[in-house]
């Protein structure tokens, strides 16, 4: 329908054998160094958000957080993002501890 909601879901790192870590693919290279921190959001057409998250279905980044150096973080957003909420959502990283 067209009522103006869009579906977003946080994209799963994959498994990489050779390196033996979970990896995430970062639009840009902007992210430079491993945080358990660092996150991708990506738009999820309606009925498809499993299949996103899985890595299965059309990649469409809108959302990304993650670490540059020791103390710095990047944040990259569009639509359907505000500044307000992307830097809500990416403030959220820090408030749990792995």
């Amino acid at each position: 329908g067209g009522d103006g909601r869009v579906g977003v879901v946080s994209e799963r790192p994959l498994w990489n054998a050779n390196s033996g870590t979970l990896v995430m693919k970062f639009e840009r290279n902007r992210v430079k160094e491993s945080s358990t921190k660092n996150f991708v959001v990506v738009e999820s057409p309606p009925g498809a958000a499993a299949r996103t998250a899985a890595g299965q279905g059309p990649r469409l980044p809108v959302l990304q957080f993650g670490k540059v150096t020791q103390d710095v973080y990047v944040l990259d957003f569009k639509r359907p993002f505000a500044p307000l909420n992307a830097f809500a959502v990416a403030l959220s990283a820090f408030a749990f501890r792995v």
